[in-house]
């Protein structure tokens, strides 16, 4: 299943950012998975010259080893925190086959914040995002990589996204005092836009001038 199809990908969303799990949040499981394959390799010889028994011991180890560190791999790869322009979505995989999801507007979420403690967390980069919405609800992105370059571009998206609606519920109240004018006041409206756009339009062209002598200042 695609990550669109995954997180019902709206026909106007977009994704703006996908945010994965450090590998350290495993690092343990690595830790164990490598050693069965170092253990492996150190006592190859041994216990290939064991008969069969030795051979099945080692087979195990190997075997035990990818185990560990696929296992590993995958739960950290599968574990995403995907920011689109409108929600923020939690996919939470703890197992092969026990996956969450969880969604949140943008327009929703009261607070974001990182936590960051102990020694894994200094040296790979990483740490915990946690979201509260204004409905009291919050979920947690554990050991998430640069957790505050995830928080400042959620913040950011999010401001973006206040502004564009109270842009959009501006024009729309503009739009109804519009409809309730008369001829008259329509007519002294337009006057007003006129005068504005001719306004910006000369502040454009000072602009614009204003750079042309500084280049020819700078040759």
């Amino acid at each position: 299943m695609s990550l669109s199809s995954k997180i019902n990908l709206a026909p106007d969303e977009e994704i703006v950012a996908i945010f994965r799990r450090h590998h350290g949040a495993h690092f343990w499981t690595y830790f164990f998975g490598f050693g069965f394959l170092f253990a492996s390799a150190f006592f190859l010889f041994y216990l290939t010259k064991q008969g069969y028994w030795g051979i099945a011991l080692l087979a195990i180890c190997v075997v035990l080893g990818l185990f560990l560190i696929f296992r590993a791999w995958f739960l950290t790869t599968r574990n995403r925190l995907v920011l689109t322009d409108l929600r923020l979505v939690d996919i939470d995989r703890s197992g092969w086959l026990d996956e969450t999801v969880s969604a949140v507007r943008l327009s929703q979420i009261a607070d974001a914040y990182v936590h960051r403690r102990g020694m894994r967390c200094a040296l790979f980069n990483c740490g915990t995002l946690a979201i509260e919405t204004k409905t009291g609800a919050s979920f947690v992105a554990e050991c998430l990589f640069q957790p505050q370059a995830a928080q400042d571009l959620i913040t950011r998206t999010r401001s973006g996204l206040e502004k564009q609606n109270d842009s959009q519920d501006n024009q729309k109240e503009l739009e109804k005092i519009i409809k309730q004018l008369g001829e008259d006041e329509l007519l002294a409206v337009q006057d007003l836009v006129d005068r504005r756009l001719t306004a910006l339009a000369q502040t454009e062209e000072d602009v614009e001038q204003e750079d042309g002598e500084q280049e020819e200042n700078l040759v």
